[in-house]
């Protein structure tokens, strides 16, 4: 539209004498400069939307694998990197499925650490992963399990790490008979950890 008035413009300045005058010409430039950002922020707005159309069908295509564990009896248990990275799948499957979210504490504390980085985005992720937590513990689907020992974990083949306390306490949580729970991770490292170990996870 800026771009038809444009030219409408340089036409009717052409015609009557105007594109002379200083003023005419500025207004007609200003109409273009302003259909150019125009253009720019919906273009923007354009790729926006795509991408985060692309992103909600990749997390709905997720989410499906999620909730054939769940029917199945599975539950599943968190790492921090899924809280950091991936919490909108968390909550997608939450609100779609009302799936229960188990959590080491080791997870909780690794969140805690990370809310105090220097790192602004880091803060702002780890923020709103305590966020997430907050709405499964309102919707009474946040089970927090305790981290076991150091030494009661080393007969799982694992040491005092993070990653291998956390995929302890799931062990821990498994050999008690409480719960079928399945290791959730997008950090390959700690899925082979967890695979070495015998923790059953989650294949999406």
């Amino acid at each position: 539209m800026f771009f038809v008035v444009f030219l409408g413009g340089v036409v009717v300045g052409g015609l009557t004498g105007l594109l002379d005058e200083n003023w005419f010409i500025l207004i007609i430039f200003g109409m273009l400069i302003i259909g150019l950002i125009d253009a720019y922020r919906n273009a923007y707005t354009a790729e926006y939307r795509a991408r985060y159309d692309e992103r909600m069908q990749d997390i709905a295509e997720q989410a499906k694998f999620i909730q054939q564990y769940q029917e199945k009896g599975h539950k599943i248990a968190v790492d921090t990197n899924i809280l950091m990275h991936d919490s909108a799948l968390l909550i997608y499957s939450l609100e779609q499925f009302a799936m229960d979210l188990h959590m080491s504490m080791m997870v909780f504390n690794e969140l805690d650490g990370l809310k105090k980085s220097d790192n602004p985005e880091t803060r702002q992720r780890a923020q709103f992963a305590f966020d997430v937590i907050e709405e499964f513990q309102r919707a009474d689907k946040l089970h927090m399990l305790k981290t076991p020992r150091t030494d009661e974990i080393r007969k799982y083949g694992l040491s005092g790490s993070p990653d291998e306390k956390i995929i302890g306490t799931y062990l821990h949580e498994i050999e008690k008979g409480k719960e079928k729970l399945l290791f959730l991770s997008n950090d390959k490292g700690a899925r082979i950890i967890a695979r070495n170990a015998g923790m059953p996870i989650v294949e999406i």
